[in-house]
């Protein structure tokens, strides 16, 4: 229910991409040609639960606890402004 969720939200991406990998799902959302790009690798189901029910705070409590990793961490520059954030929270949350 929660994966699905998640699903719908990513398919109305209108800026940036998002690739998904769980398991043995894979998913491209967005527009690859946008120049926002992100890659997650979900490696607990629950994430999708974190994610839905608490939206921006359980993306980011569901990193720390190692549900799901990017190869792009760390390349957004400063945490400092929301502009600068990841590329997986500016996409996932809009901004």
């Amino acid at each position: 229910m929660f994966f699905s969720l998640v699903d719908a939200t990513l398919s109305k991406l209108q800026r940036g991409c998002v690739r998904l990998d769980f398991g043995s799902t894979r998913r491209v959302y967005g527009r690859p040609d946008d120049g926002l790009e992100a890659a997650i690798t979900v490696h607990d189901g629950s994430f999708f639960r974190d994610v839905v029910l608490h939206g921006e705070v359980g993306l980011g409590q569901s990193y720390v606890a190692r549900k799901w990793s990017s190869s792009d961490t760390g390349k957004s520059g400063s945490k400092k402004s929301p502009r600068h954030r990841h590329p997986v929270l500016r996409i996932m949350v809009g901004r």
